[in-house]
């Protein structure tokens, strides 16, 4: 049985926000029931321990979060979570500092590129609101990693000119016996702020589109290796950033999931990579596995 290090789960490709980072899908906008999430814990069971409640989407903007992640823990799995961090409200608290949930992550770059927080004071409310999140989970669940992400460097290493500003911020609000400044901030780098609290930081990266440009067919990507992705409809994708869902190897809903990555497709994609060979389109045109 094929065993991943990580498995993307879609609870919900809707969001609340519209970053400009981020994909516009056309897929339609849905919540994953509950009969479908069960279904997919089960079919899981053997193949990871961990489920990413990600690829498009806010799932903190789930309904049956709470649920989600209490049937995910009850079934042996950990859940880590991708946010913009703008829900972190404490009527949410219960939801998330729970026994199930290992990691969350919370996209601090994401408030740039949204009018709400074009406003320094504005920036200051969504900074005092992921704060006081921060310092509750210090109480109630201390052993929860907690990763603030600024993953908007530029790829000509020029400084994102509003870093500055969230790093002073960021250090003021935490009490920090250090100070972080913006040069710091390095492609792949993670600062340790406290113990399990990290900012990590990245080169904003390109989703891939069947209308970008042709990279190449040679290469290496850990999708169908380390990790593979599936969609609020059950449909099976080989990685996280395949958000259109143009690589669809199966649906978990019809098939075992060992069936979908036997499958010829799915085959010819894991094996081309071993070889460093690029099957997909859509692959050919990724920027992003040109970091491995």
């Amino acid at each position: 049985m094929k065993y991943f290090k990580k498995i993307y789960l879609e609870i919900t490709n809707i969001c609340n926000l519209n970053c400009t980072f981020c994909s516009k899908s056309k897929r339609p906008p849905l919540f994953m029931d509950m009969e479908l999430f069960r279904t997919i814990l089960t079919k899981l069971e053997g193949h990871t321990k961990h489920l990413y409640f990600h690829v498009l989407g806010e799932p903190l903007l789930h309904p049956k979060l709470g649920e989600f992640i209490q049937e995910s823990h009850e079934k042996g799995y950990q859940v880590n979570i991708t946010t913009n961090g703008t829900l972190l409200q404490e009527s949410i608290y219960e939801k998330l500092l729970t026994e199930g949930l290992r990691q969350i992550n919370i996209s601090l770059h994401s408030w740039k590129d949204n009018n709400q927080f074009n406003r320094p004071q504005e920036f200051d409310k969504y900074l005092e609101q992921i704060i006081k999140f921060i310092e509750q989970a210090k109480l109630v669940k201390p052993g929860l990693f907690i990763n603030l992400r600024l993953w908007n460097l530029k790829a000509s290493k020029d400084l994102e000119e509003n870093n500055g500003y969230v790093l002073k911020k960021l250090s003021q609000a935490l009490a920090l016996d250090f100070t972080i400044s913006p040069e710091q901030l390095l492609a792949g780098n993670s600062i340790t702020l406290r113990k399990n609290l990290f900012l990590s930081s990245d080169v904003e990266f390109i989703w891939p589109s069947l209308d970008a440009q042709y990279i190449g067919n040679t290469g290496y990507c850990y999708g169908l290796k380390n990790q593979l992705a599936i969609l609020v409809d059950g449909s099976v994708i080989p990685c996280c950033l395949d958000g259109e869902g143009t690589i669809i190897l199966g649906n978990i809903k019809d098939s075992s999931l060992q069936e979908i990555i036997d499958s010829p497709r799915a085959q010819a994609i894991y094996q081309g990579f071993a070889n460093r060979k690029v099957i997909e389109p859509l692959c050919q045109r990724c920027n992003f596995r040109t970091r491995f």
